[in-house]
């Protein structure tokens, strides 16, 4: 009763499919793609796909018609016995029809692209750019790029049912005849999931032959659905432009801050040094100077690791940076084997004098910009008033110049 009932529905897909390409011809031909005499039989390509897309359609168990066939399917060894065992596999012709019809997936996808792909404009910005709208490569090349997650769970899920329905049907001959290897789903999902993620525990494996090409096919679909999987995933984790201009200024940022903390707090250990020893260094406050010269050290690598431009990115005044790059060299020649501290106080020292005068005239530039500015609000203000004063002037100007006028009038 059920093969009859598919077979129904089957001629109604067909009447359907011919109705769809009576009704595509007819848009063609009312958009100028086909001439008014031209018919579908015209274009080999259009013909091809219908065909293929009607035995797509027909492919269903033919009602009143169950028959079996045997043919070999494993050649092994008996576990019990250890002898050469040769297994006849008996399956029916309505389990390999089933098999096939999994090809019917292709009709989903089509269904998909015309309601897609169906408006008109679609068709005339595809015939600009010269891109085949119908094309169902194109459709899934499209969608795969809008929605790359939903595409690969679908293409994974389709993949996963037919694989486990394909190798159960595979094993079922061996399954009868060990007892150790069920018959169920389950395991066939279990070793298609396995395949497919390419993994490979081990635990069921394939005997028979068919099983084996099974896995083979599911292993090799499954590398493409990693690779694609991760291309997806790579694609949604890749930045642009504005967000990673953002991350580079908040890089920047953080970096320059922490690069400052460390400047400061080397110069705050040579100023502490110098007023409590007077200019007489000892080894623990060598011992700190070095500490902080190296912290200072490792701040400017990685903020210059970051940037090419050391000067550009360097924030600040640059003769501060070079006397605190002259403090660091000073330090390194000391580590390097110059140990007398005699010697290299008074250059420290003047390092550190040259840094105080710097430090001195960024203090003095700063005061004399606060003056320059007051002074520019001061003449600000008192040119408004002036221009006030200038404009009653003027005004008074005009006024004794139009009575002067009028004076001279009357006096002719």
């Amino acid at each position: 009763m059920l093969k009859i009932v598919a077979t129904l529905l089957n001629i109604g897909a067909l009447a359907v499919l011919i109705a769809l390409y009576t009704v595509t011809v007819r848009i063609n031909k009312a958009l100028g793609v086909l001439h008014q005499n031209e018919s579908m039989w015209s274009y080999p390509r259009m013909v091809l796909t219908f065909f293929i897309e009607a035995a797509i359609i027909l492919i269903s168990p033919v009602p009143y018609f169950d028959r079996e066939s045997t043919f070999p399917t494993y050649v092994g060894n008996d576990p019990d016995t250890g002898l050469e065992v040769s297994i006849d596999g008996t399956r029916s012709y309505d389990s390999m029809i089933m098999i096939a019809m999994t090809a019917r997936l292709y009709i989903l996808v089509r269904l998909v692209k015309v309601l897609t792909f169906s408006s008109r404009s679609s068709y005339i910005l595809g015939k600009l750019n010269n891109v085949n709208v119908e094309d169902i490569f194109f459709f899934v090349r499209s969608t795969f790029a809008q929605k790359p997650f939903i595409m690969l769970a679908c293409l994974f899920g389709a993949l996963l049912v037919w694989g486990g329905y394909v190798f159960r049907m595979c094993e079922i001959p061996v399954c009868h005849f060990d007892d150790t290897r069920k018959d169920d789903f389950e395991g066939s999902f279990y070793l298609v999931f396995i395949a497919v993620s390419t993994v490979g525990f081990g635990d069921i494996s394939p005997i028979t032959t068919c099983g084996r090409m099974v896995v083979i096919v599911v292993t090799a679909v499954g590398m493409i659905l990693v690779a694609l999987l991760i291309a997806a995933v790579q694609s949604q984790l890749t930045m642009n432009r504005s967000e990673r201009n953002v991350t580079h200024f908040a890089y920047k940022e953080r970096q320059s801050q922490k690069l400052q903390d460390k400047a400061a707090r080397l110069i705050q250990a040579i100023f502490r040094a110098k007023k409590r020893t007077n200019n007489h260094l000892t080894n623990k406050d060598w011992t700190r100077i070095t500490q902080r010269v190296r912290a200072f050290r490792s701040a400017r690598q990685a903020f210059t690791a970051y940037f090419s431009n050391n000067r550009g990115g360097m924030p600040g005044n640059d003769e501060l940076w070079k006397a605190l790059m002259a403090v660091q060299i000073t330090l390194e020649q000391r580590e390097s084997g110059l140990d007398e501290i005699g010697a290299l106080t008074p250059s420290l020292v003047e390092r550190v004098t040259n840094m105080e005068l710097v430090m001195s005239e960024m203090a003095e530039s700063l005061v004399r910009m606060e003056k320059k500015l007051d002074g520019i609000d001061v003449d600000k203000k008192g040119g408004r008033k002036g221009k006030v004063v200038i404009g009653k002037g003027r005004r008074n100007h005009d006024e004794g110049g139009g009575k002067g006028k009028g004076g001279d009038e009357e006096g002719e």
